[in-house]
């Protein structure tokens, strides 16, 4: 089949790289060529070896016939198709001409050559140059037969030469007639598929000047969409900021308070005041998570985790509030539930705080009780080597008997500010975002949320994720802690009692200077202070500081900076431990602290375990310490804690 393809396609060439119209005229002419050199080529080759007198000088015309056939066969697969047309007509018109002449006048001229240049006047080059062919054609024969009838041209046979005019007549008006229709109905035909071609093509054009102008119209809402994204993204951090710099005054301030003899009326004033405005941080926290979430900007951690002292802790976390409202917390752990494995223990933790906090919320009485159970999946065709895939489904549930929800409740679940109806917010409080950020994190984990609640019977609000057990894990373990994470030996009660630190406060504002102070000092520490970054590294490098307390955002040259300089600054005797002091919460802080040198990060407000936490570090650090040795960040930050 594959030969016949090809000789079709050598006999008559589908495209020669023109348009339609082109390439049916090469195909026509095409086949009249082949037709032409093959009866001239078989003409000589049966007259040379049975015509004794026949000579080759004296068929110059015909051997002429043949090259020029195939030269216009080239000619033709080059894309000249009327030329050759025409060049074939009249070649043809002047050759059967001088065979008329010199062979015997009307009777030498072949019917069959006189049809081929009318079929190549109708069906390559048009009905006018058709008609206008087939009456030369008349013409020409009409002569002919006239100088022969008047003995201009010898014949040595008896007939009559105007007979033959009128057999030629009728051949010439048939041909003529039948192309003529033929050729009206393919123009028809053709000028038809014309119309759509061009009516194609301007729907095409419509379409792809819609598809631009709508890809454009997207693109730039893209742009916008961005735009407003980067633009609320930054305008959380940096109400954040704000809300956070004068909350670290009104909580450390609390906290000092708290510490000194007061009345009890007072102690429940500064425990509310204190309370409200943890609670404020957590809205604000929060609201930080549902942006990020909805940014894709959440990044997990994939570490060792055990998951029965991650559960139990957090319900830890819960018990004295449930047990003050009479509610019992229980927890059943499956036993197909893996010992240990590759998670993120901060976010899941975030996620079960947030169920367990709802459903003690909306617990009047009665139990909420936490389930833990793994079914076990199949292994990968091809797991990675450096990536393991999930061997086991967890499923965390937390279950209550509170008031439950109705079908109508439930759909509105999931969604920003929402919660199951107007009278749950006034009854309960609360922004709406803890679900919404659940759903967000287990989704970011490869999970999903189920939801089953009955309204009068309670809620079951449960977590699917996709784990990797330890023992069947490759991926890395969580580093050790570093020297300045471990607790020194004796450090109780004031850090400070046996191991006073040199230390550097750096704080542009000076109600958290002061604040700080004071918690240095209830920890037994004394600080020196700097306003900017300028004078931080002019006292740097006076005073051989073991731990620079560092504001991040400062007017002029900022924390991260001074770090920089600090650390590069050969004129120190030492490098001191720097702890980042900031009101910027985002994970991309912490990067930008740990990049500029600083090796613990603390996010305000500040209180004293946190700070108490830092100076345990420094103190730690100095065991390991030598001159000019650039302290390590400490495990907690590296890992974003």
């Amino acid at each position: 089949m594959d030969w016949r393809r090809r000789l079709l396609e050598w006999l008559a060439p589908s495209d020669i790289g023109g348009s339609p119209a082109d390439n049916r005229m090469a195909r026509t002419m095409h086949v009249v060529l082949l037709c032409l050199l093959g009866l001239t080529a078989l003409a000589r080759l049966m007259m040379i070896p049975t015509v004794p007198d026949y000579h080759v000088t004296e068929d110059a015309a015909g051997w002429l016939t043949m090259v020029l056939a195939g030269l216009g066969i080239v000619l033709l697969r080059r894309g000249h198709v009327r030329s050759v047309a025409l060049l074939t007509t009249a070649y043809l018109v002047v050759y059967l001409a001088g065979e008329a002449a010199a062979n015997g006048g009307i009777r030498g001229v072949s019917m069959v050559f006189v049809g081929v240049p009318i079929v190549i006047s109708f069906l390559v080059l048009g009905r006018r140059v058709g008609l206008a062919a087939t009456s030369l054609a008349f013409v020409s024969t009409t002569v002919i037969a006239g100088l022969e009838a008047g003995g201009t041209l010898p014949t040595g046979m008896s007939f009559d030469p105007w007979g033959y005019l009128v057999g030629y007549a009728v051949y010439f008006l048939s041909i003529a007639t039948f192309l003529f229709m033929v050729t009206r109905k393919s123009d028809e035909a053709l000028a038809l598929a014309r119309a759509k071609e061009q009516e194609l093509a301007t729907l095409v054009g419509e379409l792809e000047a819609r598809v631009q102008e709508r890809t454009a119209e997207l693109r730039a809402a893209k742009e916008q969409a961005e735009a407003a994204a980067r633009a609320k993204g930054q305008f959380l951090a940096n109400m954040s900021h704000e809300i956070r710099t004068p909350m670290n005054a009104v909580i450390g301030t609390t906290e000092l308070l708290m510490g000194e003899p007061l009345e009890p009326d007072h102690a429940s004033m500064l425990e509310t005041i204190r309370g409200s405005g943890e609670l404020l941080l957590r809205i604000i926290d929060d609201i930080l998570d549902v942006s990020k979430i909805e940014a894709d900007g959440v990044e997990l951690e994939a570490v060792p985790v055990t998951l029965r002292e991650l559960v139990e802790s957090t319900l830890a976390l819960f018990r004295a509030r449930a047990q003050g409202k009479g509610v019992v917390v229980s927890l059943a752990i499956g036993p197909a539930v893996p010992d240990r494995v590759l998670g993120d223990p901060t976010r899941l933790q975030q996620v079960l705080s947030n169920l367990l906090n709802n459903a003690i919320k909306f617990t009047e009485a009665g139990e909420v009780r936490v389930e833990v159970e793994a079914e076990r999946l199949e292994p990968a065709a091809s797991p990675s080597e450096r990536e393991p895939g999930p061997t086991h489904r967890l499923r965390l549930s937390v279950h209550d008997t509170g008031p439950g929800m109705s079908p109508q409740q439930r759909d509105r679940l999931f969604q920003a500010f929402r919660q199951g109806d107007a009278s749950t917010t006034r009854r309960y409080g609360g922004t709406g975002l803890g679900l919404v950020i659940c759903k967000g994190l287990v989704e970011r984990m490869g999970g999903g949320m189920e939801v089953d609640s009955t309204l009068g019977r309670g809620s079951t609000f449960c977590c699917v994720v996709p784990v990797v057990a330890l023992a069947e894990a490759t991926g890395p373990e969580r580093p050790s802690p570093e020297p300045e994470a471990r607790e020194p030996a004796g450090l109780e009660g004031s850090v400070a009692e046996r191991a006073p630190l040199r230390i550097l406060l750096v704080e542009d504002n000076p109600i958290n200077q002061r604040v700080a102070l004071q918690m240095l000092a209830r920890l037994g520490q004394g600080a020196d202070v700097a306003d900017d970054g300028e004078q931080a590294l002019r006292r740097a490098r006076e005073g051989a500081y073991e731990l620079v307390l560092m504001d991040v955002q400062m007017p002029g040259m900022d924390g991260l900076e001074t770090t920089r300089r600090l650390r590069a600054d050969p004129a120190l005797p030492h490098q001191p431990f720097v702890v980042a002091m900031t009101a910027s919460a985002m994970k991309d802080d912490r990067d930008a602290c740990l990049a500029a040198g600083m090796n613990h990060y603390l996010s305000k407000p500040i209180t004293m375990a946190t700070l108490r936490d830092a100076l345990r570090r420094a103190l730690a650090l100095r065991r390991v310490a030598t001159p000019r040795s650039e302290p390590r960040a400490s495990a907690s930050m590296a890992s974003g804690s």
